[in-house]
């Protein structure tokens, strides 16, 4: 046998016996699944709490008192993400993997909107494609050292400016919603402008839309790193603690959309979300 298949071969019993490890009894949040079944007695509660009172990890420390409590919600182990497991997650025991559409799906359910799905979908939109803020800040990037070869009687240059600082305004609009000082405030009146026409105006594409910013202003709170745009806010685990990123670590970090880390910020989100479609349904 070739040495580099002896080494890849033991490299992945390795592996494999780090992971069995550490799957005696965790709920793995960004997997969205749990580990192990309960390992049976020891502290009632089964989250460690951390500093400031946040769950830091999850591992089961009992069962339930009683046999049947174990299966009070049905012995359906995929409930928790819509029979759909190869497909969704459920990073804090509650949503899918997205925020923007399998959260919003079950909440336009709950609301009692005729058509969830498309609301769930056109609240994706805005992070698909161009769309997107970090697609329009590096295709925005492009046009402008583009245009920056071209001779300044040349019309193209013109075009390319224009079409640059659209994508970079459009990504704004849509995810970065921020009051005249240049800072995104959650629930702010103009992380509201958006879905309150499309709600005024019966516009579905406005209403959609406007969900998407007005969640976006929960998770890009503060002031962008640059251009209107980047994450002001992120954080990451060392050693156990959490810790707040900021400048350019937090602007190229996506924790700053990470529910597991800021789950006040996301139930606040998700509480002002489903106000909104209420009143749509009522227009």
């Amino acid at each position: 046998m070739k040495r580099t298949h002896l080494i890849a071969i033991l490299a992945s019993l390795v592996a494999i016996a780090i992971v069995a490890a550490d799957a005696s009894a965790m709920y793995n949040p960004r997997m969205g699944v749990f580990m192990q079944r309960d390992p049976g007695p020891g502290a009632a509660s089964p989250m460690r709490i951390g500093a400031g009172g946040r769950a830091v990890s999850g591992s089961f420390a009992q069962r339930d008192p009683q046999p049947a409590g174990q299966y009070a919600d049905g012995m359906n182990l995929y409930q928790y993400v819509s029979n759909r497991p190869t497909k969704l997650l459920d990073p804090m025991g509650l949503w899918g993997k997205d925020f923007h559409h399998d959260l919003t799906l079950e909440l336009a359910k709950r609301a009692g909107i005729a058509c969830p799905e498309q609301v769930a979908e056109g609240c994706q939109g805005p992070d698909e494609g161009l769309r997107s803020a970090p697609e329009a800040f590096v295709t925005a990037g492009i046009l402008r050292m583009w245009a920056d070869w071209k001779g300044d009687d040349d019309p193209e240059k013109a075009r390319l400016e224009r079409r640059a600082a659209f994508l970079i305004s459009r990504a704004q609009a849509l995810h970065f919603p921020a009051d005249k000082d240049g800072v995104v405030r959650p629930d702010s009146r103009v992380a509201n402008a958006k879905v309150d026409k499309g709600i005024k105006d019966c516009n579905f594409r406005l209403f959609t839309e406007g969900l998407h910013t007005l969640q976006d202003s929960w998770a890009h709170q503060g002031e962008p790193f640059m251009l209107g745009l980047g994450h002001a806010r992120g954080a990451e685990q060392v050693d156990g603690q959490w810790r707040r990123l900021s400048g350019l670590r937090a602007a190229r970090s996506h924790s700053a959309d990470d529910v597991t880390i800021w789950p006040e910020d996301a139930r606040a989100a998700a509480v002002a979300s489903y106000r909104k479609m209420l009143e749509f349904k009522k227009a």
